[in-house]
């Protein structure tokens, strides 16, 4: 057994003793073994794994299924008394000699033996019966006949009777009988009470790491889903940048190319007219008489001044502007859009700072927005992805949709005005990159404003009139 309470047999821990490298720093004579199992190293004496103390439970274990396999292979064992009869029970305190029937009754009656405990072969099951009512001393390596009944303080093992005899004669011993239920108090009292305070101890840690590692998944979870939402909304920005920019290039395409169309549309027509005409006039000039030429002539002059003139136009091209100069104008439109997006807005902290709660019919309303990072930084040109719109509820008198005017004014603000031509009852939602605010949406009841008039029913009503005419 070794000292981290691991057990192995010799050949074993001689198998891993050889396949262990030998470490430069340690002594040649010094060897050392590591455990199989939890690699605890552990050093060993002279004698190497001989100086291991034994698991005499493990060897008590291993004796229990050699004599079971036995029994199941009807490999009765002999007597140990009398060598004739099978055996049928088995002596703890003599070293698990076998006896048989006729020798039990002998072995109960006399004075050094009566008080032994024998277990019958009969009564043998897989493995606890056997250890649980076997606890006989082992035997000693050293004297194998000797029963390991004494304790050498001075060496701390167990010894057996011709042990201390030979070489431990002059150490302080006890009989291990003696001193059982001392031991036991004392490492009931004492070692397993400090491994109960240890075993706390340690599921309370056990329970703590474990609280922070379940903490550093989540917040682990949360920054993965913080780091895909900004990816998500840089991607959404540069899909809106670019479908902008594909709208925009179209729309620059469409206006170069609509007066090209409308030149070769002009020009199609025009070659007809003068094919028509030199077709006429060829004609005539081929098969027309001479009165024919010279009533033709002049019908022919001016048709041709009329062609040449409409020639002449038409060769006027319209300026092109590089469609090229302009698409990396746009491009350069979007890297600023990239660039704004760099320092991510928290939602949460851009805010409406003045929200009324009634405002007038045909009266502009203006709101104060501020916009901040995650450093709670000003988050400054932002137009093109913050967005407002103010939509009529059911008790308005529209149901349109406006979309509200945006000026940015500095340093993170930016002013958006609303001019509701309808009373009712408005939501205006204010978002960065298509998401709300958090004062967004927000509630707006639009009414009308009255103007009150006192009708004067005496003078000093046209007098109270006049005055507040005056103060007007």
């Amino acid at each position: 057994s070794m000292p981290c309470l691991h057990t192995y047999c010799k050949k074993c821990l001689m198998e891993a003793l050889a396949k262990r490298p030998h470490d430069p720093n340690l002594p040649r004579d010094s060897p050392v073994i590591n455990c199989p199992l939890c690699r605890a190293e552990v050093a060993l004496s002279d004698q190497g794994i001989e100086s291991l103390p034994s698991n005499f439970s493990a060897v008590r274990l291993v004796e229990t299924v050699k004599l079971q396999d036995k029994l199941e292979q009807n490999k009765i064992p002999k007597c140990g008394g009398c060598n004739e009869s099978d055996a049928v029970a088995s002596c703890c305190e003599c070293g698990g000699v076998f006896l048989c029937t006729n020798c039990i009754k002998p072995h109960k009656k006399l004075p050094a033996t009566q008080n032994h405990t024998l277990l019958m072969l009969n009564n043998v099951s897989k493995p606890k019966p056997f250890i649980s009512s076997a606890k006989m001393p082992p035997l000693c390596q050293h004297h194998p006949q000797e029963l390991l009944k004494l304790y050498c303080e001075g060496c701390e093992f167990l010894v057996c009777r011709d042990c201390v005899l030979a070489t431990h004669k002059s150490h302080k011993y006890s009989y291990v009988d003696d001193m059982i239920e001392d031991e036991k108090q004392h490492l009931t009292d004492i070692t397993l009470q400090k491994l109960d305070e240890m075993l706390a101890s340690t599921t309370v840690a056990i329970t703590n790491v474990e609280k922070i590692q379940a903490q550093i998944l989540a917040r682990n979870e949360n920054r993965i889903a913080q780091l895909s939402k900004n990816f998500e909304e840089i991607s959404d920005v540069l899909r809106n940048c670019k479908r902008a920019l594909l709208a925009e290039i179209n729309q620059l395409t469409e206006d170069y190319n609509s007066p090209l169309r409308k030149q070769h549309e002009n020009l199609l027509v025009l070659r007809k007219k003068i094919e028509k005409c030199r077709s006429f006039t060829t004609d005539i000039l081929n098969n027309g008489s001479n009165s024919e030429i010279i009533s033709a002539r002049k019908q022919l002059l001016e048709r041709a001044k009329q062609l040449q003139k409409l020639h002449a136009d038409s060769q006027l091209s319209p300026v092109i502007k590089p469609i090229a100069t302009t698409i990396l104008f746009k491009l350069g439109k979007v890297k600023q859009e990239v660039d704004k997006i760099a320092a991510i807005v928290d939602l949460h902290k851009c805010c409406v700072e003045y929200v009324p709660l009634e405002i007038y019919v045909n009266d502009k309303t203006v709101y104060n927005i501020t916009l901040r990072d995650t450093k709670s930084q000003p988050v400054c040109n932002a137009i093109s992805v913050l967005t407002a719109e103010a939509t009529a509820e059911a008790t308005a008198e529209t149901n349109d949709l406006v979309t509200l005017s945006i000026k940015e004014l500095g340093a993170g603000n930016y002013l958006m005005s609303f001019l509701p031509t309808m009373c009712g009852l408005y939501s205006i939602s204010i978002r960065i990159n298509g998401k709300h605010i958090s004062d967004s949406p927000m509630k707006v009841k639009v009414i009308r404003r009255y103007v009150h008039k006192r009708v004067p029913t005496r003078a000093k009503d046209h007098l109270y009139d006049d005055l507040s005419d005056a103060f007007k």
